[in-house]
């Protein structure tokens, strides 16, 4: 399908719908967009998860012959402390940890600034 085609976002979500999940890493997907996320007080715990997400991801994108752009996606740690999760891989590729990402329009820093949260 060409890129801004009206039936592009209609073809995509029934050929994604199965697109692995797990429970402690859950997905929010709009679209084309996708964020998978994980949560836990201990930062390598936390990875632990999420990069057991992204290595069922990569294998369903593999069998169903679809590509990931590595240099759109990021690994964000949203916390009050100045403690970062340690880096994950899509592709054998580390993901950046910028300090702001943009999902669905909306501008999220890691310090989660956007919720009112304070700053430590």
């Amino acid at each position: 399908m060409p890129q801004g085609s009206v039936l592009g976002p209609l073809l995509y979500l029934p050929y994604t719908a199965h697109l692995p999940t797990m429970a402690d890493s859950p997905a929010a997907n709009f679209a084309d967009d996708n964020a998978v996320l994980t949560t836990h007080e201990d930062t390598a715990i936390a990875t632990h998860r999420l990069q057991n997400n992204l290595n069922k991801i990569q294998l369903w994108l593999k069998k169903w012959h679809m590509k990931v752009n590595e240099t759109k996606s990021v690994q964000v740690t949203f916390n009050l402390k100045k403690n970062t999760c340690p880096p994950v891989q899509l592709n054998n590729k580390q993901l950046t940890q910028p300090e702001e990402v943009k999902y669905l329009g909306t501008h999220l820093d890691r310090k989660a600034s956007w919720l009112g949260g304070q700053s430590s």
